[in-house]
């Protein structure tokens, strides 16, 4: 079993309401929640730039922009954790451990605990990859 992300980084996250392009305690999406997460860690993120229609945010997750310093990686506590859907990556969170993810769902209505284990369709559909932030 691997170690767990520290909870001191996102234990007082969980509960924070959704916002879209939302970056702080009183509203966030899936990114700024990574953003506040690394920032805890004393690694700065640079912003996504992305519009709100699915197409805008489609292209931004191809911009060489917005993927410059972020690597594939093995599931490890702190990595980001990334989804598709209708083939685009349109989601992300942070791994806690191997079970377990954090990540601002506007499903969810806000900061929650994801399960990575014990979701076939997770793990074999949704999962676009693992990355990590190293500039």
């Amino acid at each position: 079993m691997m170690d767990s992300l520290d909870r001191s980084l996102w234990v007082d996250l969980v509960g924070i309401p959704f916002k879209t392009l939302g970056r702080d305690e009183k509203g966030i999406d899936c990114f700024g929640l990574v953003m506040k997460i690394y920032a805890r860690r004393g690694i700065m993120v640079p912003d996504v730039k992305y519009g709100l229609s699915d197409e805008e945010r489609r292209d931004a997750l191809l911009s060489p922009q917005n993927l410059t310093g972020w690597k594939r990686c093995d599931l490890k506590p702190g990595c980001v954790i990334t989804f598709k859907k209708s083939g685009f990556v349109q989601h992300c969170g942070v791994c806690i451990n191997e079970e377990k993810f954090i990540h601002s769902s506007e499903d969810h209505g806000g900061v929650v605990i994801g399960r990575l284990s014990g979701s076939v369709d997770l793990a074999n559909k949704m999962t676009a990859g693992y990355f990590d932030y190293a500039v």
